[in-house]
């Protein structure tokens, strides 16, 4: 059962599948690949795509802390890359096919058996994990822990419940414990112990297959060996045939997917046995010299003494690897990971602000709460894709923006016809004729500062399509990355919120923070859509109360709208323009600009609303956004 997660948890969330992505496309040759968290009930992948299980604390499993929740993840994540990177599944379609039936009589054929698929799938999955992990561990030696805690956690539930009580689950256990290469449990029957022992040389050569097909092929020479007796067992205990009683949580492959390149695949693991070999060939070199060094050095005092024996079986074995160095680092990264999403959160937590309107028609004032919360969705492939049709307006906007902001240098001009008079220039009046002997100077301006906010509406009716078949909340989106883009690239503080009214006006932070624009604000933005009202008022009002608190030489307000507001308590145009005219004396310039195919009079209202402030632009929303920024600033550092 999937619990609902506070929004802290859901940016720990994302903060661990971004960094769990990369780290394993760093870890396998950079190698691109898709990343999704999942709540099926165990980890997948369709040979390009990873889900990694989220909630892995199940009703089958011990109670898991935090960090060693985190330590799973990571596991399953190493495991699901690894299938990439080391199998071929058609060779294991294929297996399965070959070797399957539904007739119990080929069961029961010990000379050339066919089996249950369950026992296929049993046997080839499990095997084919035990080859694959092998592998990722050798390559990666420092994350052998994560691989083996969720080995010994998780893959067989509690892994002590119920052994010595059924010879074929024993065998079970045993035998995927020894394809995991992980230790033996006390406890297993000896008859089931002793029949993994049959096989183990296989299970340590399927471990090291250099390729699918030959990893299969050695399960099939297993189970040829083993079928006889767990059918007679099954028999005994009277079992059904087609229904193993482990039910492990390892991979189960649909026949339907077939992904990976044999090719590929094989030179991956081949370059992992190069690696083995050559790592055989140096330890032998070492031990020769050693022994040579030894037996050299001792032969005097040895001689006449026997050598002592270690009997290796006196040494007790432990149950399980130490896992407390994993579970220390992940908790580390814990602890960074609720840092980073606190400062994140501070700026989504919801929250409710009082606005205040003044309604001169009234004469009177109009207090109401408004609510700033988190929106509900994010989509950073639509941002990508809006993006790369706004991206050739982005550097020169951001430039123009650079130019207006730099301070200009103070300049003297002389020998011009009006100014201040030069007398050692009077010569040139009397004798030639000549007036111009005057000099200007002209002051110079400071280095400015700019801070700008956007507000965009998302009202039901920007649903509306534009004559080019374009939703106008696509152009607002575009307007309002394009904004985004160059301010940032620019260097110009910017924070950017949408608004919608639903029972009370709603405020959803997508840029709250005007120093930070990453994915999570980058997604925001991509995921807006048209909602329900629109309540211009109360979000406009709510804006300039943040920018008032700004220290910026230039501050900009720009509402992004396609129509009228909807107004309530006797409000009406002239509150709006009582707003923009207000800020104007505070040095806040707000721009509407407006999208849409309004009717006259609609166009005049705003006009009325904006005065000198309203941009109509049906196209090229672009240009005329620059156009205007560049005027506001040019007025304001007069």
């Amino acid at each position: 059962m999937t619990t609902a997660l506070s929004l802290r948890q859901e940016k720990v969330k994302q903060r661990e599948g971004v960094r769990l992505k990369r780290t394993l496309r760093s870890l396998f040759g950079g190698k691109d690949f898709g990343f999704l968290w999942t709540d099926d009930s165990t980890s997948y992948t369709d040979g390009e795509t990873i889900w990694v299980k989220y909630e892995v604390q199940t009703e089958h499993h011990r109670l898991f802390s935090p960090e060693e929740c985190r330590i799973l993840r990571k596991g399953h994540g190493l495991h699901e890359r690894g299938h990439i990177e080391f199998d071929y599944l058609p060779d294991y379609v294929q297996w399965q096919v070959d070797n399957h039936s539904t007739r119990l009589e080929d069961w029961k054929d010990f000379s050339s058996p066919k089996y249950p698929s369950q026992w296929l799938q049993f046997f080839g999955n499990m095997s084919m994990d035990g080859r694959m992990e092998n592998f990722v561990v050798l390559k990666f030696p420092t994350y052998k822990d994560y691989v083996d805690f969720t080995n010994y956690e998780w893959r067989f539930g509690i892994r002590e419940e119920g052994i010595g009580e059924n010879p074929i689950q024993d065998f079970q256990d045993c035998y995927s414990s020894r394809v995991l290469g992980m230790n033996d449990l006390e406890g297993w029957l000896p008859e089931a112990v002793e029949l993994v022992n049959t096989v183990q040389e296989k299970i340590e050569e399927l471990r090291f297959a250099p390729s699918t097909k030959e990893c299969l092929e050695l399960v099939s020479s297993i189970m040829k060996e083993v079928w006889p007796t767990l059918a007679e067992w099954m028999e005994l205990n009277d079992m059904e045939m087609d229904q193993p009683p482990a039910d492990y949580q390892s991979d189960s492959h649909e026949d339907g997917q077939q992904w990976g390149d044999s090719k590929e695949t094989r030179e991956n693991a081949q370059s992992i046995l190069v690696q083995v070999e050559i790592a055989k060939e140096d330890s032998a070199r070492e031990q020769e010299s050693s022994t040579e060094k030894n037996t050299t050095g001792s032969m005097n005092e040895s001689e006449g003494k026997e050598p002592e024996e270690t009997d290796e079986s006196d040494k007790e074995k432990p149950s399980k690897p130490d896992f407390s160095h994993i579970i220390r680092i992940e908790e580390k990264q814990q602890e960074k990971d609720f840092k980073e999403a606190d400062e994140l959160v501070s700026d989504f937590e919801e929250k409710n602000d009082e606005v205040s309107i003044e309604i001169p028609e009234k004469k009177t004032r109009l207090n109401e709460e408004i609510v700033i919360k988190a929106y509900h969705r994010q989509n950073a492939n639509e941002y990508a894709k809006l993006r790369g049709e706004i991206k050739r307006f982005i550097k020169p906007t951001s430039k123009a923006l650079r130019e207006l902001l730099e301070g200009e240098k103070e300049q003297v001009r002389k020998n011009v016809r009006s100014g201040r008079f030069m007398p050692n220039k009077a010569w040139k009046a009397v004798h030639c004729s000549d007036s111009n002997v005057f000099q200007k100077y002209k002051a110079g301006t400071p280095k400015g500062n700019a801070f700008v906010s956007l507000l965009g509406d998302i009202s039901g009716s920007t649903w509306c399509l534009l004559p080019g078949g374009i939703p106008v909340y696509q152009e607002i989106q575009k307007a309002m990355l394009l904004l985004l883009e160059s301010c940032v690239e620019a260097g110009i503080p910017t924070t950017a919120h949408a608004f919608t009214e639903d029972d009370e006006t709603i405020i959803y932070p997508i840029k709250p923070n005007p120093h930070r624009y990453g994915e999570e604000e980058k997604s925001y933005l991509g995921a807006i859509k048209p909602e329900l009202g629109n309540r211009d008022t109360l979000a406009l009002q709510w804006s300039l109360d943040q920018l008032i608190k700004r220290p910026e030489d230039i501050r900009l307000a720009i509402i992004l709208s396609d129509g009228l507001p909807v107004f309530e308590h006797g409000e009406g145009p002239e509150t709006i323009r009582n707003m923009v005219e207000k800020a104007e004396k505070q040095g806040i310039d707000v721009l509407c600009l407006f999208v849409g195919e309004p009717s006259p009079h609609t166009i005049q209202t705003v006009r009325d609303m904006y005065p000198g402030r309203a941009i109509f632009s049906e196209q090229n929303i672009a240009r005329e956004l620059q156009k205007q920024v560049k005027r506001i600033i040019r007025q304001r550092r007069k």
